[in-house]
């Protein structure tokens, strides 16, 4: 009786490994998606605040240069 009972056991056992390994992967894929992800929008993020700046570099310089321009014309 011990044989079908230890066989039985061992099966449930890979089973339960291989549905572990196969979780395992799933949450790494997972992971790795997320990473990729995250990366993507801080590099959008980033894109637009530098576009942000430099729209506010150019609006800051313009009344700037326009004063010097009206200074240099009196």
């Amino acid at each position: 009786m011990e044989g079908p009972v230890v066989k039985r056991q061992a099966i449930s056992t890979l089973r339960s490994m291989q549905t572990f390994a196969h979780l395992q992967t799933q949450i790494r894929s997972r992971r790795l998606r997320m990473l990729e992800e995250n990366q993507a929008l801080q590099k959008q993020l980033l894109q637009k605040h530098a576009k942000e700046l430099e729209s506010t570099r150019v609006c800051v310089s313009f009344p700037f240069t326009y004063f010097l321009f009206l200074i240099l014309l009196t």
